[in-house]
């Protein structure tokens, strides 16, 4: 009996020591990166909102990618040039990196904001698959929201794009694209 409550006690104590590490404050928030925070005004509908970025453009990027459909970027930047470049440029991307057996059906905007003449824009995608199983009585399992669903985030400078693919849940980075944009 003294062992579960010294066993307890010495649980309860390492736990709470991890919950208050993580908890603590970090005062250098952006030194590690070598990015600074900064304030973005966000345009959701009829709300604006203050959120702090970093600023994410690689200095390393690739050419674009040579891939049929994609648009041309607009001359000028403007809040719904880069909007309506990016959902093209998404649609015609995915096209050719997905499955040839997955579909995107649906293409949301969800956020779009300007930071010093740089834009980022969050889209929400939907992929479904285009098999479906038809043999005998067995029904096909529905795929998780995570499976269906994705995420992505653009972010449009002078001469760079930058495309993060992000988790569902959490908004974690997946994995990150860049690329070098021509304007002449």
């Amino acid at each position: 009996m003294k062992r579960r409550a010294v066993l307890t006690t010495i649980s309860s104590v390492a736990g709470l020591g991890a919950v208050a590490g993580c908890l603590g404050m970090d005062d250098n928030l952006g030194d590690e990166t070598g990015t600074t925070p900064a304030e973005t005004t966000t345009t959701e509908g009829l709300h604006t909102t203050s959120t702090q970025t970093t600023d994410r453009l690689p200095e390393d990027c690739q050419p674009l990618p040579d891939i049929d459909g994609l648009p041309a970027r607009p001359q000028t930047l403007s809040k719904d040039g880069v909007t309506a470049y990016v959902r093209e440029f998404e649609q015609a991307y995915v096209a050719a990196a997905i499955d040839e057996d997955e579909e995107l059906v649906s293409l949301i905007v969800e956020r779009v904001s300007e930071e010093s003449g740089d834009y980022t824009v969050e889209l929400l995608g939907e992929m479904v698959s285009t098999t479906q199983r038809t043999t005998g009585e067995e029904t096909q399992t529905e795929q998780p929201v995570d499976a269906r669903e994705y995420r992505v985030q653009y972010l449009v400078s002078e001469h760079r794009l930058v495309r993060e693919r992000r988790g569902i849940a959490g908004g974690t980075v997946i994995s990150q694209n860049c690329w070098m944009i021509n304007t002449a």
